[in-house]
Parts: C-alpha cells; structure tokens; sequence
C-alpha cells in the first residue's frame, strides 16, 4: 500500500497493508462447551426437499453417481500404481473425483440409517392435513404435495441423462478439452482475418499446454471407453445422441476398440500430434474430428430430447416447492427456518461438543498427534507422515502449542456448514481465531438435507496445529511473529440455542 494505506503502484516507499483489524489467534485451547461461530461460503444445500426427492437420491442418482466414479478411480488408480510421473499428474483429479465418490456414498447410507426420508413423510403428511384444514388452504395448497408427486414421476423418465452427463460424457479428458478449449475458439480459426486466426492458434498453444500437462493419454482412453458405455448401458435408448447410437452399432458395444481407434488417431489425443498441427489447424478439422463430433451431439441430444421433457416438470416442481414452503411457514410459524446455502457468506454459531456416534461409542472432543501417527501407512499416499514431523514428535518439541504433553490436531463442534466452508475461520466469542473448519463426520453425511442435532459435527483443525506446522515444522516462525497470539482463557458467556439457524 502507498503511504496512506490504499492501493498503489510499485514504489520503493510503499508499506505493507495496515487493516483496521485482524484477528487475535488463541492458543489457550477449546473446551466442551465454548462457543464457536464460522464465517464462511457454504455451497449449497437442500433442506426442503420433500421424500420423493430422498427416495430419487437413495435409490436412483447417488448410486449412479458412486458407479461412476468409483470406475474412474478404479482406472486413474491403475495407471498411478504404475508410474509415478502418472500418480502425479492424475493427483489433484484423483482426489476431487474422490472427494464427491466418498460424499455420495457417505449421504446415501446416512439418509436411509438417519430414516430422513420417513422424517420428510410425516412432515408432507402433516402438511396435507393442515391445508386441507379450511377451504382457503385447501384452493391454495390442497395439491402441492400431489403435484411435486406428480413432479418427479415425470422426472424418472430423464434423471439419468441428466446425472450422466454430468458424470460420465464430461468423465474423460477428451470431451472437456473438445467442449471447453475446442468449441469456444473454433469461431477464430474460421475467420476470415488471418491476424486472428494466427491469434487463435496461439491460444490453443497455450491452453494446450496446461491440458496435456496433466493428461495420460492411455488412462484417458480407458476412461472414455469406460464412460461411454456406462452410458450406452444405463441411459434410456431414446434419449442417447445419434452418434453414440451409430457407434455403438458398429463396434458391437466395444467401446475399448472405438476408443483405441480414436486415441491412435486424432490429433487432440497427442500434444505431440497437436502441436504439430496446431500450426495448420482450421474450424473443419476440428468439426471433422469424431470426438468432437460426439461430443457436440451429447448436447444436441440433451437440447432436443431431454430438455422437453424436463422442462415442463421442472417448472411445475419449482413452482410446488415455492408453495410447500410457503405453507412450512406459515404451518410452523413459531419455528426459524434458515434460507439454503447459495455460495453466498453465512454465518453459523455452536458450541465445542463430543457426541454419540451409536450404542457404546463416543467421540470426543478433541484428537492429537497420537492419534495422528497411529495412523501411520508409509505404503498409502493418503497417510504417510514426513521424518520432520516424525522427529518432533518423538522429541515432544510442541513448543507452546502443546497440552498435557502432547499435540492437539482437531477439535469439534455443532455448527452447521458443508462444502465450500473448508478453510473457514473458526472464532470464539470474545472474535479471536481457533481453528479452521474442513470437514463433517460420517454419521451426519445427509445433513446437506437434513441437519441431525445430536449427530451432526463440524471437524476443525486446532489453530495451535496449523501455527505448529507453521513455525516447529516449516521454521517460519517469521510468519507468526506477525500474528496476534491470545494465551489468557477467557470464557465467553455466549452459548448456542440452535446452531442450524446459521
């Protein structure tokens, strides 16, 4: 910043950036019982969806979506075993494909042991009772339940092109390079000022280069073979692409001998191939390619037969959930009901607190780097522990992040966030930084859906831990010198009544 605190271009005189404030980190620990609130964006949530949105979840879209990508993990994690220039590039896909998988599985199973979808029946049940309760009720909400019915049996006849789509024809490599590097510039290489066409071609060049960067062409193929005919195989006839249909005719379903075809021959398949084209490259080659073509014809397909027929249920199912929960309120009218996530800031306040995971089991509060080295598999990527960390925690060298001889790592507590909040600050209630939320336990999964008082739990890194790796670990002990560090345990007299109102 220039010297009155506000932006400025680059000057041997600037300032580091004086904020008005910023938050004191408190390395005094958490206790059953503190308060804790969390700022953060929270993606999206679904609190209101009735049963039959449940019942489609449980039975039909989460467990396509678990095959899906439990396949694409199968065969990225085939080619990673095999080479390590492979593990490294499939890394950061592997993991986010992982993440969801796990997710989807995870809500699914919590739904069904959690009986979410009878809790959402005895509500839809009261409901109908109270608006037919008087003729005014009864004009104005009488048919929203049997409508959102009426909804979704429409909806079972295109969810799968839907989620299939989204999961498995954008699976591979291939048709995200076609759909979002390709078709956007293929308007510059077709036009008649050579400038921009030279400009285009440039382009290309470079977002080739961050494409292939992390792309095996072999795991690619697999995947495209595998996605393609999960999709033959579970989408309805009459609404795949023609193109797919043609393929599928021609090789018999062998989708491994159309992929190995492809592979072998186009020019998008090969940085090699590529940058020797890129060079000559025209809007027909690229329109001539067949993966384009196929691709093209997904979306062409999804316009034209998909699209009619969800387009009048969708509309009919947004407008009966617009009455549904307008009459929610008006039915339960002492009750707070929260807006759902929207990517937008949120705010959500608890309390630090163990909880009944079931019969005979109890989480606490807390875990430490005991626990952290139990856990120890030098043999999985997932759980290795570096011979540093290793070495100050044989030392015991916690410095003054530690408690009771040893290193607390996370903590929980009650609040109410999913995902998008990973890396959210977590603040006491006197507003000074303990930790850093990243994740919710398993036995609340469905809780995007359903928010589970007694079961659902934020995890939260312990900011002692993060400052540890920061100044013992890494040695840049520069950082936290530039930290506001709290060691007086203050306690707040603040207490949670109901942190699902965040």
């Amino acid at each position: 910043a220039g010297a009155d605190n506000k932006p400025a271009d680059h000057s041997s005189s600037n300032k580091p950036f004086s904020p008005r404030h910023h938050l004191p980190v408190n390395i005094s620990g958490v206790e059953p019982g503190d308060y804790a609130m969390i700022l953060g964006y929270p993606g999206s949530t679904d609190r209101f969806l009735t049963s039959y949105g449940v019942k489609l979840a449980v039975e039909k879209d989460q467990p396509a979506r678990v095959k899906i990508r439990a396949k694409k993990l199968e065969l990225m994690k085939n080619d990673m075993d095999k080479s390590d220039k492979v593990r490294i590039q499939y890394a950061s896909k592997y993991a986010q494909v992982s993440n969801y998988w796990k997710y989807f599985l995870g809500q699914s199973e919590q739904l069904v042991k959690n009986k979410v979808y009878d809790k959402k029946k005895a509500i839809e049940d009261r409901y109908q009772t109270w608006a037919d309760a008087t003729p005014e009720r009864k004009a104005k909400y009488g048919n929203v339940i049997s409508d959102i019915a009426a909804a979704y049996e429409a909806k079972d006849n295109y969810w799968s092109a839907q989620t299939y789509l989204q999961e498995a024809v954008f699976g591979p490599d291939i048709n995200i390079m076609h759909w979002t590097i390709l078709r956007p510039m293929k308007a510059g290489l077709g036009s008649e000022d050579e400038s921009t066409v030279k400009m285009t071609r440039e382009q290309l060049k470079e977002a080739a280069k961050g494409h292939f960067k992390d792309y095996n062409a072999s795991t690619d193929q697999n995947i495209f073979a595998a996605m393609m005919k999960i999709y033959s195989q579970d989408v309805p006839a009459q609404l795949h692409p023609e193109m797919l249909t043609s393929i599928n005719t021609e090789y018999k379903g062998d989708w491994d001998r159309f992929a190995k075809e492809y592979y072998a021959s186009s020019i998008f398949t090969s940085e090699e191939r590529f940058m020797k084209s890129v060079d000559t490259l025209t809007a027909a080659s690229i329109e001539n390619d067949k993966g384009f073509k196929l691709i093209n014809d997904f979306i062409l397909a999804f316009g034209t037969k998909v699209r009619p027929l969800a387009g009048s249920a969708e509309a009919s199912l947004q407008k009966s959930m617009r009455l549904f929960v307008d009459g929610l309120r008006q039915m339960d009218s002492d009750e707070l009901f929260a807006p759902d996530a929207n990517s937008t800031m949120r705010l959500t306040y608890g309390n630090v607190k163990r909880y009944k995971a079931k019969d005979g089991v109890i989480y606490d509060y807390y875990t430490t780097i005991d626990g952290l080295m139990a856990k120890e598999d030098p043999n999985n990527p997932e759980f290795t522990v570096p011979s540093k960390l290793k070495e100050l925690y044989n030392k015991r060298d916690f410095g003054k992040y530690g408690q009771d001889g040893s290193l607390r790592v996370c903590f929980i507590s009650n609040n109410d966030i999913t995902g998008g909040n990973s890396g959210s600050p977590v603040i006491n209630g006197n507003g000074e930084l303990i930790g850093c939320a990243f994740d919710g336990n398993w036995e609340a999964m469905s809780g995007d859906i359903a928010f589970e008082d007694e079961l659902q739990r934020t995890i939260s890194v312990d900011i002692r831990y993060v400052l540890f790796i920061i100044d013992k670990y890494a040695g840049a002990t520069h950082l936290v010198d530039e930290m506001t560090l709290v060691t007086s345990k203050k306690k707040s007299k603040k207490k949670c009544c109901k942190s699902k109102c965040g």
